[in-house]
């Protein structure tokens, strides 16, 4: 005789099974979402927890009494692993005897090259005992994608106008054809060493003689210039044309110092640091001080 009673205490005891089966996986997918989401905030809090620590490092490098905007080349390496999850470590580019060192630019068309355009004047620190016959200057177009005929025109136009000096001195070109000119900007070097220029008092000299000149120019074994006293200043004061009649309002540069280094114009700080295995990087530029072109057109005048 078939048992009621029976059947349905199977059938009950099935579903039993199938709602217990059924929660068993809701509950175990709920608890992995909860477990990556867990460790997905956990990732994200060390990343960023790292990205603080990579862009604190360079606030404190910066903030050190020893680093100024004037001498950049103080600040100082760091290498602070604190233990094998978390570290933190920042280096400085802040110059060789090339300007810009190689992969130090600010050219997008040229990891090589530097950019000097209108209202955009770069201002070198200088320091004693440069050999200046020896010191080539390099001014170019920038390789645009395609564009052709970037030689300059023939005329004798001045373009690239350079003063040099300390605070006590200062020396002037004494005319346009005493400055870097069109059909300077070449692939090829040049030097500054021969430029004539006026001084502030009015006396002529020639751009070497004066680094060296005891009485008007930078002092005896040019004394003024010591410890990167002296200031090179480079300003565009017109557009650069091609013999075709294109117009260029910057310029792609480069300096050879031969073997004295130079800062460079731009300090390059890259920083990074790790947090439990997310490693965050910045990098940072920082201009040196540089006086605007305002008043250079008026100089030359």
């Amino acid at each position: 005789m078939y048992n009621l009673i029976r059947s349905h205490r199977g059938s009950a005891l099935i579903i039993w099974l199938i709602i217990v089966v059924l929660l068993t996986i809701v509950t175990t997918s709920f608890l992995g979402k909860i477990l990556n989401l867990g460790k997905t905030s956990g990732g994200i809090g060390n990343s960023a927890q790292s990205y603080s620590l990579a862009t604190g490092l360079i606030e404190e490098q910066l903030m050190d009494s020893a680093m100024t905007r004037q001498e950049p080349w103080k600040i100082a390496t760091v290498t602070s692993p604190s233990s094998t999850n978390t570290g933190r470590n920042l280096s400085a580019y802040t110059g060789s005897n090339l300007m810009p060192a190689i992969w130090k630019w600010n050219s997008t068309f040229d990891p090589d090259w530097n950019i000097i355009g209108l209202g955009e004047p770069v201002q070198i620190v200088i320091p004693e005992g440069i050999n200046w016959s020896n010191v080539f200057f390099y001014f170019r177009v920038p390789p645009i994608p395609g564009e052709t005929s970037l030689t300059g025109a023939t005329n004798g136009s001045g373009i690239i106008l350079w003063t040099f000096g300390y605070s006590g001195a200062s020396l002037y070109a004494s005319g346009e054809t005493e400055i870097f000119k069109l059909n300077d900007i070449t692939w090829l070097s040049k030097s500054i060493a021969s430029f004539n220029g006026v001084t502030n008092t009015g006396s002529n000299f020639r751009f070497d003689n004066f680094y060296g000149d005891a009485t008007s120019g930078v002092g005896s074994n040019w004394a003024k210039c010591a410890w990167f006293q002296c200031t090179l200043k480079l300003s565009m004061i017109r557009q650069f044309t091609t013999n075709f009649w294109k117009s260029y309002p910057f310029l792609e540069y480069r300096i050879d110092f031969d073997t004295t280094r130079i800062p460079s114009q731009y300090m390059v700080i890259d920083s990074s640091a790790y947090v439990y295995g997310y490693l965050r990087s910045r990098q940072v530029r920082i201009q040196q001080i540089t006086t605007n072109t305002a008043i250079d057109f008026a100089l030359l005048q």
